[in-house]
Protein backbone atom coordinates (compact mmCIF):
# COMPACT_ATOMS: atom_id res chain seq x y z
CA UNK A 1 0.00 0.00 0.00
CA UNK A 2 0.94 3.57 -0.77
CA UNK A 3 0.02 5.59 1.98
CA UNK A 4 0.54 8.92 -0.30
CA UNK A 5 -1.30 7.62 -3.52
CA UNK A 6 -4.28 7.12 -1.53
CA UNK A 7 -7.45 6.71 -3.92
CA UNK A 8 -10.24 9.48 -4.00
CA UNK A 9 -13.33 8.84 -3.88
CA UNK A 10 -13.43 8.78 -8.06
CA UNK A 11 -11.28 5.56 -8.20
CA UNK A 12 -13.36 3.82 -5.22
CA UNK A 13 -16.54 4.74 -7.07
CA UNK A 14 -14.95 3.48 -10.40
CA UNK A 15 -13.54 0.29 -9.25
CA UNK A 16 -17.29 0.15 -7.84
CA UNK A 17 -19.08 0.65 -10.73
CA UNK A 18 -16.65 -1.61 -13.02
CA UNK A 19 -16.78 -4.71 -10.47
CA UNK A 20 -20.09 -4.58 -8.49
CA UNK A 21 -22.42 -2.91 -10.90
CA UNK A 22 -20.87 -3.87 -14.58
CA UNK A 23 -20.30 -7.20 -12.93
CA UNK A 24 -23.78 -8.08 -11.42
CA UNK A 25 -26.22 -5.27 -13.61
CA UNK A 26 -27.41 -1.89 -12.22
CA UNK A 27 -30.92 -3.73 -11.78
CA UNK A 28 -29.18 -5.57 -8.95
CA UNK A 29 -28.77 -2.43 -7.27
CA UNK A 30 -30.42 -2.89 -4.06
CA UNK A 31 -32.75 -0.30 -2.06
CA UNK A 32 -31.00 2.09 0.03
CA UNK A 33 -27.27 1.61 -1.39
CA UNK A 34 -25.70 4.79 -3.79
CA UNK A 35 -22.36 4.26 -5.32
CA UNK A 36 -20.89 7.95 -4.23
CA UNK A 37 -22.00 7.83 -0.36
CA UNK A 38 -20.30 4.19 -0.37
CA UNK A 39 -17.25 5.20 -2.38
CA UNK A 40 -17.35 8.01 0.36
CA UNK A 41 -17.32 5.96 3.50
CA UNK A 42 -15.23 3.51 2.53
CA UNK A 43 -12.32 5.76 2.02
CA UNK A 44 -13.01 8.31 5.34
CA UNK A 45 -13.60 4.89 7.45
CA UNK A 46 -10.37 3.24 5.91
CA UNK A 47 -8.42 6.37 6.47
CA UNK A 48 -9.86 6.72 10.26
CA UNK A 49 -9.29 3.24 11.20
CA UNK A 50 -6.19 2.62 8.91
CA UNK A 51 -6.93 -0.21 6.60
CA UNK A 52 -5.55 -0.45 3.22
CA UNK A 53 -8.78 0.60 0.51
CA UNK A 54 -7.32 -2.18 -1.77
CA UNK A 55 -8.56 -4.94 1.34
CA UNK A 56 -11.41 -3.22 1.69
CA UNK A 57 -12.23 -3.41 -1.96
CA UNK A 58 -11.19 -7.21 -2.19
CA UNK A 59 -13.15 -8.32 0.24
CA UNK A 60 -16.46 -6.52 0.00
CA UNK A 61 -16.18 -7.38 -3.49
CA UNK A 62 -14.99 -10.91 -2.53
CA UNK A 63 -18.18 -11.59 0.48
CA UNK A 64 -21.00 -9.73 -1.81
CA UNK A 65 -20.14 -7.46 -4.94
CA UNK A 66 -20.72 -4.79 -2.03
CA UNK A 67 -24.48 -5.94 -1.77
CA UNK A 68 -25.35 -5.80 -5.69
CA UNK A 69 -24.87 -9.46 -5.92
CA UNK A 70 -28.16 -10.80 -6.55
CA UNK A 71 -27.73 -14.23 -4.66
CA UNK A 72 -26.03 -12.34 -1.52
CA UNK A 73 -29.12 -12.33 -0.16
CA UNK A 74 -27.71 -12.33 3.58
CA UNK A 75 -25.67 -9.11 2.59
CA UNK A 76 -28.42 -7.56 1.02
CA UNK A 77 -31.43 -8.27 3.18
CA UNK A 78 -28.91 -7.12 6.65
CA UNK A 79 -27.17 -4.04 4.87
CA UNK A 80 -23.80 -6.44 6.04
CA UNK A 81 -21.75 -5.96 2.59
CA UNK A 82 -18.62 -7.88 4.74
CA UNK A 83 -20.88 -10.49 6.27
CA UNK A 84 -19.25 -9.17 9.53
CA UNK A 85 -20.62 -11.45 12.40
CA UNK A 86 -22.78 -13.42 9.93
CA UNK A 87 -21.65 -17.26 10.03
CA UNK A 88 -22.19 -20.21 8.87
CA UNK A 89 -24.14 -21.82 10.56
CA UNK A 90 -27.29 -19.19 9.23
CA UNK A 91 -26.33 -16.22 12.25
CA UNK A 92 -26.78 -12.84 10.86
CA UNK A 93 -26.01 -9.29 11.65
CA UNK A 94 -28.02 -6.12 10.77
CA UNK A 95 -26.94 -2.96 9.89
CA UNK A 96 -29.47 0.79 9.55
CA UNK A 97 -27.53 1.03 6.70
CA UNK A 98 -24.85 -0.20 3.89
CA UNK A 99 -22.27 2.81 5.50
CA UNK A 100 -22.57 1.64 8.86
CA UNK A 101 -21.51 -1.70 8.11
CA UNK A 102 -18.87 -0.41 6.52
CA UNK A 103 -17.52 1.74 9.02
CA UNK A 104 -18.19 -1.41 11.35
CA UNK A 105 -16.11 -4.06 8.51
CA UNK A 106 -13.33 -1.15 9.12
CA UNK A 107 -13.25 -0.97 12.98
CA UNK A 108 -12.90 -4.63 13.59
CA UNK A 109 -10.11 -4.84 11.25
CA UNK A 110 -8.51 -2.36 12.94
CA UNK A 111 -9.18 -3.58 16.26
CA UNK A 112 -8.82 -7.51 15.55
CA UNK A 113 -6.95 -8.07 12.50
CA UNK A 114 -3.89 -5.91 13.12
CA UNK A 115 -0.18 -7.72 13.75
CA UNK A 116 1.78 -5.28 15.72
CA UNK A 117 4.87 -7.58 15.56
CA UNK A 118 4.82 -7.42 11.59
CA UNK A 119 3.37 -4.12 10.60
CA UNK A 120 4.58 -3.04 6.85
CA UNK A 121 7.75 -0.95 5.93
CA UNK A 122 6.23 2.57 6.57
CA UNK A 123 2.70 2.12 7.42
CA UNK A 124 2.60 1.40 11.91
CA UNK A 125 -0.79 0.74 12.42
CA UNK A 126 -2.18 0.35 9.16
CA UNK A 127 -3.90 -3.26 8.13
CA UNK A 128 -3.06 -3.82 4.70
CA UNK A 129 -3.37 -6.49 2.21
CA UNK A 130 -0.01 -7.28 2.28
CA UNK A 131 0.05 -7.85 6.00
CA UNK A 132 -3.47 -9.75 5.60
CA UNK A 133 -2.03 -12.29 2.88
CA UNK A 134 0.74 -12.67 4.78
CA UNK A 135 -0.88 -14.11 7.91
CA UNK A 136 -3.64 -15.89 5.98
CA UNK A 137 -6.29 -13.81 6.97
CA UNK A 138 -5.75 -14.67 10.41
CA UNK A 139 -5.99 -12.53 13.79
CA UNK A 140 -2.88 -12.49 15.96
CA UNK A 141 -4.91 -14.32 18.53
CA UNK A 142 -6.59 -16.84 16.60
CA UNK A 143 -9.03 -17.37 14.39
CA UNK A 144 -9.40 -17.04 10.34
CA UNK A 145 -12.03 -14.10 8.71
CA UNK A 146 -13.26 -16.54 6.52
CA UNK A 147 -13.94 -20.74 6.27
CA UNK A 148 -12.89 -21.05 2.93
CA UNK A 149 -10.13 -22.57 1.91
CA UNK A 150 -9.14 -20.43 -0.75
CA UNK A 151 -10.31 -16.97 0.35
CA UNK A 152 -6.49 -15.85 0.64
CA UNK A 153 -5.98 -16.92 -2.57
CA UNK A 154 -9.48 -15.58 -4.28
CA UNK A 155 -8.21 -12.11 -2.72
CA UNK A 156 -4.68 -11.99 -4.04
CA UNK A 157 -6.09 -12.54 -7.41
CA UNK A 158 -8.76 -9.79 -7.12
CA UNK A 159 -6.75 -7.95 -5.57
CA UNK A 160 -4.68 -7.06 -8.75
CA UNK A 161 -7.77 -6.35 -10.26
CA UNK A 162 -8.66 -3.83 -8.15
CA UNK A 163 -5.92 -1.96 -8.40
CA UNK A 164 -5.87 -1.66 -11.92
CA UNK A 165 -9.08 -0.21 -12.06
CA UNK A 166 -8.08 2.28 -9.22
CA UNK A 167 -5.37 3.55 -11.44
CA UNK A 168 -7.60 3.56 -14.45
CA UNK A 169 -10.28 5.69 -12.31
CA UNK A 170 -8.17 7.76 -11.13
CA UNK A 171 -7.16 8.67 -14.40
CA UNK A 172 -10.72 8.83 -15.79
CA UNK A 173 -11.88 10.21 -12.34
Amino acid sequence: MDINNFPHEAAIRYVLQRQCIDAMGAYNVPSGWEKSSIARKLRDACIMHKVDPVLALAQGIMESHFAVNPYARRSRKHKNIFNWLNTDDGKNHTFASFEDGIEQYCKTMSREYYWADDPDKGLPGWVTLEMMLRHDFTRPKGGKYASAWDYTMKIRKLSATIKKNLLEGAKNG
